[in-house]
């Protein structure tokens, strides 16, 4: 049995920004393929994959938003309605792999 249906497996890069939180380092994603997007305060386009943030456990989700409050400076409550609005981006550097779920697959 797998924990979510979809989900990126931590680079080593990836373990040093989101292994603290996501310590089995998977993180469950929306999309198994990257798409591109704006970085606010950047004018390149990066590769992303959406996090699933409806799939991630309470107390972790209370991690990722003190990170990014720390990080950004902004209240989390501002945090956790932009992620509620439009997603949360979790760069594709930080990735290594996919997977899913073989009971999804057609």
């Amino acid at each position: 049995m797998f924990k979510y249906p979809m989900w990126a497996n931590l680079s080593d890069e990836g373990k040093k920004a989101w292994g603290s939180i996501f310590v089995e380092n998977q993180i469950p994603i929306l999309n198994p393929f990257s798409q591109k997007a704006n970085m606010e305060g950047q004018q390149e386009k990066f590769d992303v994959y959406a996090i699933n943030w409806f799939l991630v456990e309470s107390e972790r989700k209370e991690a990722i938003l003190q990170k990014l409050s720390d990080k950004f400076g902004a209240p989390k409550d501002v945090i956790k309605a932009d992620i509620e609005k439009i997603g949360l981006p979790l760069q594709a550097k930080y990735v290594c792999s996919v997977g899913i779920d073989p009971r999804f697959l057609i």
